[in-house]
């Protein structure tokens, strides 16, 4: 069972989907939003990050559409729907956050410095106080970059936890 709280906080990641706002995500929607970031990060087409993120990005949709209706558009419902999902959530929505994390980990490190994660989230069309916020609060540890562990420590706490103060809610800004 899901509380209006999770609900909420789906649907405000369900707007960050629908790049071009016209209700629903479509594949072009993600494709769009991948590419915002490959440009941001200047990954060129064609190369493994590219390919990587492009892969994660037709995975989400494939796998969206099979938690949906199948009609090539997916509600906010459905979007809503899918995040409850455990199932989705590990194989699929983890996984593209986390492809998301390595386009942005410019250096290969294992880590984002706060220029990397903020620069990545305005690119999917956060503000910069926004993405400020979200990084202090996603930088579990404070030392100035946010680690695999920490982020997908935060995908998952974003995607499974019912506390309205838990540092993974960050990932999408003010709700």
């Amino acid at each position: 069972m899901s509380s209006q709280y999770q609900e909420h906080k789906f649907a405000k990641l369900f707007e960050y989907f629908d790049t071009d706002q016209d209700g629903v995500i479509n594949q072009s929607d993600l494709d769009a939003l991948a590419q915002s970031w490959c440009v941001e990060f200047s990954v060129p087409p064609r190369t493994p990050e590219w390919q990587q993120i492009t892969d994660r990005v037709n995975e989400l949709w494939h796998k969206l559409v099979e938690y949906a209706d199948g009609d090539d558009q997916v509600t906010r419902d459905e979007w809503v729907a899918a995040a409850l999902n455990p199932q989705f959530v590990h194989d699929v929505a983890i996984p593209f956050g986390m492809a998301a994390f390595d386009v942005g980990d410019r250096d290969h490190d294992g880590k984002m410095s706060a220029e990397e994660a903020v620069a990545g989230q305005i690119a999917g069309g956060h503000s910069v106080e926004e993405s400020q916020r979200s990084f202090a609060a996603i930088d579990t540890d404070g030392d100035g970059f946010i680690t695999r562990d920490e982020y997908r420590r935060s995908l998952e706490e974003f995607y499974t936890s019912e506390d309205p103060e838990a540092a993974g809610n960050a990932l999408v800004g003010r709700f």
